[in-house]
């Protein structure tokens, strides 16, 4: 959860990405507002709120991704 634009940051194995959804909607899944590709295999993300960042764990590529969100 970002909580700044209040977005929910989801990770998603079948299309390798960071997906950011509208966490304050009805149907959060239908309201995407930003991808980002990973590493093959996202399996994990943190946020950190201060560096408006999000850090995506693809254990696949075993890469750590460095995600900007400061443009949300």
């Amino acid at each position: 959860m970002d909580p700044s634009p209040r977005s929910l940051l989801v990770t998603c194995f079948g299309i390798d990405a960071l997906v950011a959804y509208d966490a304050a909607s009805l149907v959060p899944h239908a309201s995407e507002r930003r991808r980002w590709s990973t590493g093959a295999g996202p399996s994990g993300v943190a946020v950190d709120v201060k560096g408006r960042q999000a850090f995506v764990w693809s254990q696949f590529d075993r890469a750590l991704n460095v995600v900007s969100l400061a443009a949300m």
